[in-house]
C-alpha cells in the first residue's frame, strides 16, 4: 500500500540483543520471553504480546505526535 519503505537487511549486533525479551499478554495479564515462556515478572524494555495492523501503527504515532488517529473517527 505503500505506507511503509525498505530500507536494509543487516545483522543484529551484539549490542543490540537483550538480556531479558519481556511481552505481555493483556488477555493472561502475563509475560512471555521471545519464545512464549512465561517469566515470573516484568523486564523493562516491554512489549505487547501479539501482532499489530496499519491501524495500531497509526494510534501509535499519533499519540507520540499529539493527535487524533484516523480511527478515531
Amino acid at each position: 500500500m505503500g505506507y511503509f519503505v525498505h530500507k536494509e537487511n543487516r545483522e543484529i549486533r551484539a549490542s543490540e540483543v537483550l538480556p531479558v525479551h519481556c511481552f505481555y499478554d493483556g488477555f493472561t495479564e502475563s509475560h512471555f520471553d521471545e519464545k512464549g515462556n512465561n517469566l515470573p515478572s516484568k523486564h523493562e524494555p516491554c512489549s505487547v504480546y501479539g501482532l499489530g495492523s496499519f491501524q495500531t501503527i497509526d494510534e501509535d504515532i499519533s499519540e507520540a505526535l499529539g493527535i487524533a488517529s484516523a480511527s478515531a473517527d
